[in-house]
């Protein structure tokens, strides 16, 4: 099958859809571990000083704040990915 000139060959195209599929999945796991972790953060009881001993670390108010915006890029990233993976799915499938 002949490609049409300023596209990509079908099979180029299925393969930039996988590895974007991939690099989303890749993104989708530490944005969960992340977003996890800063569900527990944001629970911890933390004392009149904004601050939580769980027995090992001392944890300081505030800091899930950096969590929760690095779980939002990566989401964000994961997301994007995945859209344009299936773009190229699409578009690798119609030809």
């Amino acid at each position: 099958m002949k490609s049409l000139p300023g596209r990509d060959p079908p099979a180029r195209g299925a393969l930039k859809a996988f590895l974007l599929a991939l690099l989303a999945f890749a993104f989708a796991i530490p944005a969960l571990l992340v977003s996890l972790y800063t569900v527990a953060r944001f629970r911890m009881p933390y004392n009149e000083e904004g601050h939580h001993f769980d027995g090992i670390v001392v944890h300081h108010a505030g800091s899930e704040f950096f969590y929760l915006l690095l779980s939002l890029a990566l989401w964000s990233i994961a997301i994007a990915a995945g859209v344009f993976a299936r773009r190229f799915h699409r578009l690798s499938r119609s030809g």
